[in-house]
C-alpha cells in the first residue's frame, strides 16, 4: 500500500491502478471480492502505473526508468514474468511488446508508460526509493523533491543527500551495489 501511495502521489506519475487505494474506481468491489481467509480485505501485490507524456515520451520514459533500475536499483529487479519473493518491474511496451509500434500498442490498449510492478519481501521505503530514485533520474523536473510520509498523508519535500532507514539504505550510502556476498557462498 505505500508503495502505490508513493507513486500515486508522485508528480511523474499519470495514474496508478491499485484494488488498495482509495481513488480506485472499484475499490468497493475489492473489498467484497479481494480478502484473504479471516475476510480481512487483501488487494495484493501487484500495482500497474503510467508515466506522464504523450505515448512517445512515455515509452521513452519508461525505457529509461527500467534502464535506470536495472543499473542502480538495491530492492527492485528488472523481469518479463512478475510474481516471485523479489520486487520485480517491467515496463511491456520497450520489453514485451518493444517491436510493436507505438501507435499499434495504443490500439491493442497497451499504454506506452505503463510499468507493472510486483512487491516483494523487500522494505516499502526501499522499493520506494529505488522508483523515485529511477523517476527523478528520467524527470529531472521533479530532482530536488521526494515523497516522505507525514502522518497519515504523503507530501512532496526537498530530498536531502543521504537517507536513513533500512539495510539497502545503508548500502547505497556506503556505495555498494546490488550485489551482496553470502557469507556462506565465499563470493
Amino acid at each position: 500500500m505505500k508503495v502505490a501511495q508513493f507513486l500515486e502521489s508522485h508528480p511523474s506519475i499519470e495514474r496508478v491502478h491499485y484494488p488498495g487505494l482509495l481513488s480506485h474506481p472499484q475499490r468497493a468491489l475489492a473489498h467484497r471480492q479481494m480478502v484473504d481467509g479471516d475476510r480481512n480485505f487483501a488487494p495484493g501485490s501487484m500495482i500497474y502505473f503510467m508515466l506522464k507524456g504523450t505515448p512517445e515520451e512515455a515509452r521513452l520514459r519508461g525505457q529509461q526508468v527500467m534502464d535506470h533500475l536495472a543499473t542502480n536499483a538495491l530492492a527492485v529487479t528488472l523481469a518479463v514474468s512478475l510474481g516471485q519473493l523479489r520486487t520485480l518491474i517491467e515496463h511491456p511496451a520497450s520489453m514485451t511488446h518493444a517491436a510493436i509500434p507505438v501507435a499499434d500498442q495504443l490500439k491493442a490498449g497497451i499504454d506506452p508508460g505503463g510499468i507493472r510492478l510486483s512487491i516483494g519481501l523487500e522494505a516499502a521505503q526501499d522499493i520506494n526509493n529505488d522508483l523515485g530514485d529511477a523517476l527523478e533520474a528520467v524527470m529531472p523536473v521533479q530532482a530536488k523533491h521526494r515523497v516522505v510520509q507525514a502522518g497519515a498523508r504523503l507530501a512532496w519535500k526537498p530530498r536531502p543527500d543521504t537517507r536513513e532507514g533500512s539495510a539497502a539504505s545503508a548500502l547505497r550510502r556506503e556505495g555498494r551495489n546490488k550485489v551482496v556476498a553470502h557469507p556462506d557462498r565465499g563470493r
